[in-house]
């Protein structure tokens, strides 16, 4: 209902983290506080400090836990330092991951993790490379618009086809961007080749 409030939530009853001290992992120290499980956690049963479970009400409060379980075997990747494992600093960021099982199953995660954000940064290229092409010939569209009958098939055809070239060209550059290593030996190949057929070229001929 419009006049009832949810209460406010005072600070001291924000969610927050407990991090178990003096983790270790073969005698390496671990920085719990710093690592991003990607599973694994376990959720405890709900905690009612007011009210009662299963009669829910406004007013009541209640405590969840997450806990990552201690009797299951973890792969943390960092950096080393000593006898400790701490984030690797790369730039401006700096990360330390972990999850149950052995390391092939860690580097999936991470693989996983890596491919999405390879997806979302291509989706939002496409979008932008989109909406550029679309706003280069909007006069065009616009001017389409008016012609009656044929003018918002014809608009919208010119939109089709544009989304069709950005997504085109957003794929091209993914692949430039994904295989930049391999593209440069190509060009290498064909300069190095350049440079052989020109010293052959100039080479003086036996007589």
């Amino acid at each position: 209902p419009a006049d009832v409030q949810n209460p406010k939530i005072a600070d001291s009853e924000k969610s927050t983290s407990i991090y178990a001290p003096g983790c270790k992992v073969n005698d390496y120290d671990i920085d719990v506080k710093s690592t991003q499980f990607y599973s694994g956690s376990k959720q405890l049963p709900k905690v009612y400090l007011v009210g009662k479970e299963g009669t829910n009400k406004l007013g009541d409060k209640r405590v969840s836990y997450s806990v990552q379980p201690s009797d299951i075997s973890y792969t943390f990747a960092g950096a080393l330092s000593g006898k400790k494992i701490v984030p690797y600093v790369k730039d401006t960021e700096s990360k330390m991951v972990a999850n149950p099982g052995e390391f092939k199953q860690l580097l999936a995660q991470i693989k996983g993790e890596d491919q999405m954000m390879g997806y979302i940064w291509f989706g939002a290229g496409f979008i932008l490379m989109a909406a550029g092409l679309m706003m280069l010939v909007g006069p065009i569209t616009t001017l389409l618009e008016f012609i009656p009958f044929i003018g918002g098939l014809g608009s919208g055809l010119i939109k089709v086809v544009l989304a069709i070239v950005a997504f085109v060209l957003s794929a091209i550059f993914w692949w430039v961007v994904k295989l930049w290593w391999l593209i440069l030996l190509v060009v290498l190949g064909f300069v190095a080749f350049g440079i052989y057929k020109k010293k052959t070229a100039a080479a003086p001929k036996p007589a």
